[in-house]
């Protein structure tokens, strides 16, 4: 008995969930709106200044760290959507800082208002052009958060955090502000000194007519750069759908048997706030209107709770045939009149190819072998998926003739890459020889054959310039400039697909008005920045100080920052 019970663990630990979980009571529970409750499993997850830190502390803290990621990116993603770290987002690094913070907020018994919070929404969410779109964003926002499973109180629990954050820069960030007039007068002066240049812009795509391709030549190219030709290991699954959509009767008739449930949607319109509701245009919805969303809310959510509940059943099925095989999928999907799709084949980190699963699919279809060809039920966010182990197909390097045309292709940007750049750098040893001794670079680059491009003037403050040339990067445009003379002409710069060469014909100081306008709002944003950067200091210190220790550090433990957030990230 205990045996099998350990073989079936995932599939009876779903049954149980479902058999147990009345999602319509938990989600009218303010404890549960809190993130409370019960529930089994460690009662804290490493130390802090020697303290343990409990559980529910930690989940908050990584939560909350989630939320950062998620509002920067203004609503669009969490850090699991995307690749995170390519935005220097890190959730182990994030979730320390987090802890910390909180420790410090509560230390420092910083308290916020709701008025405070409302404050924060309009600033926060506002549009210069449209009043009202706060209210719209705002909406938007509790929307995407509740599929996830995070509630509108943890959301304000997180932004109450954020404007307790926001006191403490500034009151311990007040060092970096000693800023001086001078200071900020003479930084405005550098950022803002305006550059008037000429360029000569190469494109590799002029010189593809010159490449020369030979059988010799491509197949070296080809065989110096196997590892970029190698197709990665992929998969093919074959799954199954249980739609929430085919459950909505079902929910409907869960819903039907409370008979309380005009006064819990009350309660639950009364404790969101009647400025939650919008409509398409950004109006607050009549309470008939808003109470009706909150019912349909209420009954995607229990439709996709039967969804699980149905997933978990022919999950427990299929683990009951004997041996294991992906095959037995097809055999119980058929006694059950259910319809067996199959993916295309696809690789761990790329698009995921069944739409609605989550971003966890790949990971889960990889972990997949011949022990354990099925997977548990995989919780989309209107749906729930069943796959299994269709083939695993090996990573190869495919012959030259399979890829020849791609192998082609780059044989010639590369080849005409090498050209332009040397084009480039002959040319500027022919201009630099005729502007010493004609002092005109304008003519001196008709001569050679090649544009001119007066560029619009620029400077290190300059964000979108009206006019500026694509193949130039402003940033290496600046770059090149910083140490140049006037007069002076630069190296050739290789962009890749393109290169130029520029030629400082002025430098323009900033007018005594300008700086004398706009010093002020400098020295403020100076001042600011310095706040910041004393900020962060202090912060890492502190991290530093708090002996911060997670089971992970030294003994691999597994991490539970989504455990008990039912659907968070």
């Amino acid at each position: 008995m205990i045996g099998t019970i350990r073989k079936h663990s995932t599939w009876l630990w779903l049954i149980i969930i479902a058999a147990t979980i009345v999602s319509f009571v938990i989600f009218f529970t303010p404890s549960a709106m809190r993130g409370g409750g019960g529930g089994r499993g460690p009662e804290s997850y490493g130390t802090m200044n020697g303290q343990p830190i409990p559980v529910k502390r930690y989940r908050t803290a990584a939560l909350e760290a989630q939320l950062g990621f998620f509002m920067q990116s203004q609503g669009r993603y969490f850090p699991q959507d995307v690749n995170a770290a390519q935005f220097g987002f890190d959730l182990d690094r994030e979730t320390r800082s987090r802890l910390v913070l909180l420790a410090q907020l509560d230390a420092l018994g910083i308290e916020v208002d709701d008025a405070s919070v409302a404050d924060w929404i309009r600033r926060r969410f506002a549009s210069p052009d449209q009043p009202g779109a706060a209210r719209a964003v705002y909406e938007q926002m509790l929307a995407a958060l509740t599929k996830r499973g995070i509630s509108t109180e943890q959301f304000s629990d997180y932004i109450r955090h954020e404007i307790g954050v926001e006191h403490m820069v500034r009151v311990v960030g007040v060092a970096g502000e000693l800023v001086t007039p001078r200071e900020a007068t003479d930084d405005f002066r550098e950022r803002n000194e305006l550059m008037e240049a000429q360029a000569v812009i190469l494109e590799a795509t002029n010189f593809l007519a010159q490449v020369q391709i030979t059988p010799e030549a491509l197949g070296e190219f080809y065989t110096n750069r196997l590892s970029a030709y190698r197709t990665p290991e992929r998969v093919q699954v074959d799954y199954v759908r249980f739609a929430a959509s085919n459950y909505i009767a079902r929910a409907e008739e869960a819903l039907g048997r409370i008979t309380n449930l005009t006064e819990r949607l009350d309660a639950l319109y009364q404790q969101r706030g009647a400025s939650t509701f919008l409509d398409t245009n950004g109006q607050v919805m009549p309470p008939d209107a808003a109470k009706l969303k909150l019912r349909e809310e209420q009954r995607d959510r229990e439709a996709l709770l039967v969804a699980r509940r149905e997933a978990a059943k022919f999950g427990t099925e299929l683990m009951n045939l004997e041996p294991a095989a992906a095959t037995n999928l097809w055999t119980v999907a058929a006694a059950q009149g259910i319809p067996v799709e199959t993916s295309v084949p696809f690789n761990e980190n790329g698009m995921v190819p069944i739409p609605g699963a989550g971003q966890d699919l790949g990971q889960v279809a990889f972990k997949l072998d011949g022990s354990r060809p099925i997977s548990a039920p995989l919780v989309g966010q209107q749906a729930v998926f069943i796959i299994a182990l269709k083939q695993r197909i090996p990573s190869e390097v495919p012959s030259l003739d399979a890829v020849r045309l791609r192998v082609t292709e780059d044989f010639r940007r590369d080849e005409s890459r090498k050209l332009v750049r040397a084009a480039g750098t002959n040319l500027v040893a022919t201009l630099k020889a005729v502007v010493n001794s004609t002092n005109d670079f304008a003519s001196a680059v008709i001569a050679s054959g090649n544009a001119l491009t007066s560029l619009p003037k620029f400077s290190e403050a300059s964000r979108n310039v009206t006019g500026w040339p694509r193949q130039i990067p402003l940033s290496t445009a600046l770059t090149t400039v910083k140490d140049m003379a006037v007069g002076d002409i630069s190296d050739y710069v290789d962009t890749g697909a393109s290169g130029f060469i520029l030629h400082l014909q002025g430098r323009e100081p900033v007018g005594e008005t300008e700086l004398k306008d706009a010093l002020p709002e400098h020295l403020a944003d100076m001042q600011t920045s310095g706040r910041f950067a004393a900020f962060r200091e202090w912060l890492t210190h502190r991290i530093d100080q708090s002996r911060l220790s997670f089971p992970g550090d030294s003994t691999g433990a597994e991490n539970p920052a989504a455990e008990g957030q039912a659907g968070a990230p």
